[in-house]
């Protein structure tokens, strides 16, 4: 498996280095990719985190450059930020506010603080002793799109399982057997070239790894609804179940709810033109269009 470690850091990150944010010949925000390493191994989260500690050090990132980190929703990347994160951004000393013996109440009695001990501003919660002798990673981000993602799948599925769905959930597994029946007959080469002749292109299919895979080729299979369930293609394909006119009822209304938070996901995961600023004006205008459906 190769491993970025989240590498492709954004100067804009930076919060103390100012003069590195942006691209002083057109303003443009920069970013970089410092490294991509092969992680060999079982992907524990000690293990992840040691990765990532030795790719910090190497280009000496240390907590007052990283503003944090980014990854998916992996249960052993978010153990490890878990256990190894820092809780809020780092400040630098020269950064910290002086205060005079007078703005002080506790006087020449308060004992010193331990610098390993990090205290919470409610008094009431308990205090935390954390060991940075051990990895020490910064404050840690989940990606948005990624998470958007786990509730178009993940979330939408166990809904399903709810028995107040059970109507809706009988469609959905209706539709989406039938059209995997479709996906599963083009696998043969020969079928797939004579279905391409009638409909002018290749079928898209569901991939568990590419985002919106199943939004995307119900859509495809939508707009060419007439030619899919014309007698010429379902002659090639040979489904033992047609699909009838509840099918196209069901993904009809699944791409009007799901449409935008497809291109929500669509937006949010692009490479060179997205920032975290685009995140909640991006949720906001989401919910806006799901409230006007």
């Amino acid at each position: 498996m190769l491993f970025n470690s989240c590498m492709k850091r954004q100067m804009f990150i930076n919060r103390y280095k100012n003069k590195k944010k942006l691209n002083p010949e057109d303003l443009s925000r920069k970013s970089a990719t410092f490294c991509v390493k092969r992680f060999s191994g079982s992907h524990t989260f000690d293990a992840i985190a040691e990765m990532l500690e030795s790719v910090h050090l190497e280009f000496n990132l240390t907590s007052d450059k990283i503003a944090g980190s980014v990854s998916d929703n992996g249960s052993n990347f978010v153990k490890a930020f878990r256990e190894f994160g820092i809780n809020e951004f780092y400040v630098p000393e020269s950064d910290c506010i002086e205060t005079s013996a007078n703005d002080s109440d506790s006087g020449d009695d308060s004992e010193p603080v331990d610098d390993d001990i990090v205290l919470h501003p409610d008094e009431n919660e308990e205090v935390v002793i954390t060991d940075f002798s051990y990895y020490q990673l910064p404050k840690h981000f989940r990606c948005a799109s990624h998470t958007l993602n786990l509730l178009a799948t993940t979330d939408f599925l166990k809904v399903l399982k709810k028995n107040d769905y059970e109507d809706y959930k009988d469609k959905h597994t209706t539709a989406l057997e039938k059209s995997q029946c479709l996906w599963k007959s083009l696998r043969s080469l020969k079928k797939k070239e004579e279905v391409r002749k009638e409909l002018n292109c290749f079928l898209k299919r569901p991939v568990p790894t590419r985002w919106n895979s199943l939004f995307d080729s119900w859509k495809q299979l939508f707009d060419k609804w007439k030619l899919i369930t014309s007698r010429e293609v379902q002659n090639i394909v040979s489904m033992p179940n047609e699909f009838d006119y509840s099918d196209y009822d069901h993904i009809r209304e699944y791409l009007l709810w799901n449409e935008p938070l497809a291109k929500c996901i669509d937006k949010l995961q692009g490479e060179d033109n997205m920032y975290y600023g685009y995140v909640l004006p991006t949720l906001l205008n989401l919910r806006l269009k799901w409230k006007n459906l």
